[in-house]
């Protein structure tokens, strides 16, 4: 398992998803992104890419109210 944070707003970094993601599986990892502070301001190619399990809020980069949840395609 490699889990990763795509982008850390303190800092400002971004990861390289798709390279971390390519390490990964190269290995036979499973793969975890946490994309908190980065759903909808950053790309992120969940299946183009194989990432198996994503996480996210909507109150940081998008700017939702608290609770409201990202409904993203399966």
């Amino acid at each position: 398992m490699v889990a990763f944070v795509q982008a850390e707003t303190s800092t400002g970094a971004l990861s390289d998803a798709q390279a971390l993601t390519g390490i990964a599986r190269h290995h036979g990892c499973m793969v975890i992104a946490d994309a908190v502070t980065s759903l909808g301001g950053s790309p992120l190619h969940v299946d183009e890419w194989g990432i198996d399990a994503v996480y996210s809020g909507t109150q940081k980069c998008l700017s939702c109210p608290r609770g409201s949840i990202p409904d993203l395609p399966e």
